[in-house]
């Protein structure tokens, strides 16, 4: 039987596609959600396999955490 993880944790991920664009709305909105970790990425690019930051919040990101994302365009 696995024991229930007490440990969860909120991630959120703000990403905005031009290095001219702010990533503070976002953020402000995180940490409304209390969020415990915020990635930020400055990215063009449609493939997901090309944002690193993603990739990395993936990589922590277990069973039972919460990911919270503001705007998925």
């Amino acid at each position: 039987m696995l024991e229930k993880r007490i440990d969860l944790m909120k991630f959120s991920y703000a990403r905005v596609s031009t290095l001219d664009q702010n990533l503070n709305r976002q953020i402000e909105v995180f940490k409304k959600f209390c969020s415990e970790k915020i990635f930020t990425e400055k990215l063009l690019g449609k493939n997901i396999s090309e944002r690193i930051v993603f990739q990395e919040a993936i990589q922590l990101v277990r069973e039972g955490d919460q990911v919270i994302v503001e705007v998925v365009d």
